[in-house]
């Protein structure tokens, strides 16, 4: 979908300091010559987190942006720490499980917008942290609803779909684990232990990992205080949770996907929570839900977003 988005929208960047002196970049996306529904400040707001190495400069997020804002939202994107363009403060970086900076992030928005709902769109691991904070936050939860696309259930069946296999561990769980591996390069002097950081990771150890297991145990797991990846993976896990969802929760996977194999999708979870949708096509990989004779640009899940953004706010008035 590279360079297919029309030149529609442009990002105004806001630089956002957390609490543990670590940064962030939230890009609020504006429409360059109209053709939207004008923004209200009470307009809603759509909050879209990008899978495990993606940021707002990413096509498919451009279009999950122009999705929300043809149907009246003020999207905006939450690019993670080393993300984005803005090099890391601290020596951290970000995991499935942590949602401290997403709340941070849901915090300054309802500073700037305190009547505007939030509808959250995240896509694989972004889709992971909303559940997360979801399910954690119950009937407290400060998210009007949540589209979870392409989100892994059950990290261990993911590790085992993406590994065990000699061409899934090369090319996909090789690839994440070299797009990971881009972002400790770029931020070596804040990570690599030196007389000025206190940071205690051997980074040329982790620039030696050949798979996303490998990274996670090597860096991921003790940074966020994990004992082990096993720790680690079993936090981050949702599929034992989608029954303490108190919002309006759509999912959407493909049945081949390697990244979510059928088997870790909770299909009781949805069954048993009238607040949950579970949507599984037939095709479509680790969102590549591309429709039409010719697909080239728009994709199937795009349209399944306006739908629910549409229903959202329905379901609101």
């Amino acid at each position: 979908l590279d360079g297919v988005l029309p030149d529609v929208i442009l990002f105004c960047r806001e630089l956002l300091v957390l609490s543990d002196g670590g940064e962030v970049a939230l890009d609020w996306a504006e429409p360059k010559e109209g053709g939207v529904e004008r923004l209200r400040f009470e307009s809603p707001v759509m909050l879209i987190l990008p899978g495990i190495v993606g940021c707002s400069a990413d096509a498919y997020i451009q279009h999950l942006a122009w999705d929300g804002l043809i149907e009246g939202y003020r999207s905006v994107v939450f690019n993670q720490r080393g993300l984005g363009g803005v090099a890391l403060k601290t020596p951290r970086t970000y995991c499935a499980s942590n949602i401290d900076d997403l709340q941070e992030v849901m915090t300054r928005i309802k500073s700037h917008y305190p009547s505007s709902p939030i509808v959250g769109v995240g896509v694989s691991l972004g889709g992971m942290q909303l559940t997360q904070h979801l399910h954690r936050a119950g009937p407290d939860c400060d998210l009007q609803a949540v589209m979870a696309i392409s989100c892994p259930w059950d990290l261990f069946k993911t590790q085992a779909s993406i590994e065990e296999q000699m061409f899934s561990k090369r090319v996909y769980s090789g690839f994440v684990a070299s797009r990971l591996k881009e972002i400790v390069r770029r931020n070596m002097s804040i990570l690599a232990p030196s007389e000025q950081t206190d940071s205690a990771y051997d980074a040329d150890h982790i620039l030696q990992a050949e798979t996303v297991t490998q990274f996670d145990t090597r860096l991921t797991a003790p940074m966020f205080g994990y004992s082990s990846l096993q720790h680690y993976y079993s936090a981050a896990s949702n599929h034992d949770h989608v029954h303490k969802i108190r919002r309006p929760f759509l999912c959407l996977t493909a049945a081949n996907d390697p990244f979510v194999p059928k088997d870790s999708v909770p299909f009781e979870g949805f069954e048993n929570n009238p607040l949950t949708v579970l949507a599984v096509t037939s095709h479509g990989g680790h969102f590549g839900y591309l429709e039409g004779a010719f697909p080239v640009s728009y994709m199937w899940m795009n349209s399944l977003c306006r739908q629910y953004l549409k229903a959202m706010r329905h379901y609101r008035e």
